[in-house]
């Protein structure tokens, strides 16, 4: 069996004059993250959350782990990274861990990753806020382009 890795967008966040790290999420958003959490909880029991600095990432991990009893872990480097960087700063890791970061890079990193046809249904589907693309990896350590096996794909819809 293998490790559990899930890419997170985070839930929808405020427009505005503030800088943009500093967007929390609307209060569409603070649903989206809770049910968010609701559907990964199971695989995220014992795990760890990875989010970038930026609010509207902080309130969606800090979600998910509530619920889960996932710890938490801030890498500021997330904010700025594109796919390979994400999956560099997460390889250590132990199984399950959960990214929550921005777009392009979770979906990037999601077909980047993904095998076979599933890169059909991640473009098909578009990466929403408070999409979650769950995978199954032999190897957190050995993680590469078509390394993972999409298990599941949650979209959690603004209401």
């Amino acid at each position: 069996m293998g490790q559990t890795l899930i890419l997170v967008r985070h839930a929808q966040a405020r427009h505005g004059s503030t800088r943009d790290e500093l967007r929390p999420l609307t209060k569409t958003g603070q649903v989206q993250a809770q049910q968010l959490a609701l559907r990964v909880k199971d695989y995220m029991a014992g795990g760890m959350v990875v989010h970038s600095p930026a609010v509207r990432a902080v309130q969606t991990a800090q979600a998910v782990a509530s619920e889960s009893g996932a710890q938490l872990l801030q890498l500021n480097e997330l904010y700025y990274a594109d796919e390979y960087d994400l999956l560099r700063s997460i390889s250590a890791l132990t199984s399950p861990v959960m990214v929550v970061g921005h777009a392009p890079t979770i979906p990037y990193a999601a077909m980047l990753i993904t095998a076979g046809q599933d890169v059909d249904l991640i473009l098909k589907r578009g990466c929403p806020t408070a999409t979650a693309y769950v995978f199954e990896v032999a190897d957190m350590t050995r993680l590469q382009p078509t390394s993972a096996i999409l298990k599941d794909l949650i979209v959690t819809p603004a209401q």
